[in-house]
C-alpha cells in the first residue's frame, strides 16, 4: 500500500494540532539494503541508534513524489535537537524512549528496526500512531509525552524547516514581507489590494 504524502501530512498536522513542544520550537528557532548504514556520521547517537533514527524518520516521511526525511537531513536534525538543544531531562527521556523502542522491536520481531521490511516498519509506525491518538493513552498533565509522539514531532519539524519542505511541499510566502513606503499603490501587487487578515 503506497502512502499519499499529502494525506499523511494532513493527518500529522491534524494530530499535532499546531502545538509543538518548547524544545522543538527552541531548536527550530536556532532506503533498503542488506547492511544498513547511517546516512551521516553521528556525533551524539551510536551508529545503531543513528540507523534506527534515520529509518524511523523515513518511515514517517518517506520519499514519494517529494523528497523523504533522509534526503533532507531530518535524522541529523533530530540528532542536533537531542544532543545539543535538549536539556538533560528531555535528552534522557528521548534516549530512554529510543532504547525502549529498540527493545520492543527486538522482542517482537527478533531483529532491529532497520532489518524489518518496509511493510513491517510501516505497520509498527501505524500501531504506535494509533496508540498515540487514543484518548486513553494521552499523558496526564505534567507527564512526559510518549517517545513516538516526540519523535514524530521532531521529524515533522525537521522536514518543514528545510528550504525544500517550506517552499516545495508547503505554500511559502514571506510574512510580513518587505516594506516599501514610497511605492505607488498600483504597484503593490494585485492591483494594490491589501491582504486579508
Amino acid at each position: 500500500m503506497s502512502i499519499n504524502r499529502r494525506q499523511a501530512l494532513k493527518q500529522a498536522a491534524y494530530f499535532m494540532g499546531g502545538a509543538l513542544s518548547a524544545p522543538t520550537i527552541m531548536g527550530v528557532m536556532q532506503g533498503c539494503s542488506a547492511e544498513a548504514k547511517a546516512s551521516w556520521v553521528p556525533s551524539f547517537f551510536s551508529e545503531p541508534q543513528a540507523i534506527t533514527v534515520q529509518e524511523l524518520a523515513e518511515t514517517i516521511l518517506p520519499a514519494t513524489d517529494t523528497k523523504g526525511a533522509i534526503e533532507l537531513g531530518v535524522p541529523q536534525f533530530i540528532e542536533q535537537m537531542v544532543g545539543v538543544v535538549y536539556g538533560e531531562k528531555d535528552r534522557d527521556l528521548f534516549m530512554e524512549g529510543l532504547a525502549s523502542f529498540e527493545a520492543m522491536i527486538e522482542e517482537k520481531y527478533g531483529s532491529s528496526f532497520s532489518a524489518l521490511s518496509k511493510e513491517d516498519r510501516l505497520s509498527v509506525a501505524k500501531e504506535l500512531n494509533s496508540k498515540m491518538q487514543d484518548p486513553a493513552n494521552q499523558p496526564a498533565s505534567g507527564e512526559p509525552r510518549p517517545f513516538f509522539w516526540t519523535f514524530k514531532e521532531l521529524t515533522v519539524a525537521g522536514y518543514f524547516t528545510t528550504e525544500y519542505g517550506a517552499t516545495q511541499v508547503l505554500q511559502y510566502q514571506i510574512v510580513p514581507g518587505a516594506f516599501n513606503g514610497c511605492m505607488p499603490i498600483e504597484e503593490a501587487g494585485d492591483g494594490g489590494r491589501t491582504y486579508a487578515v
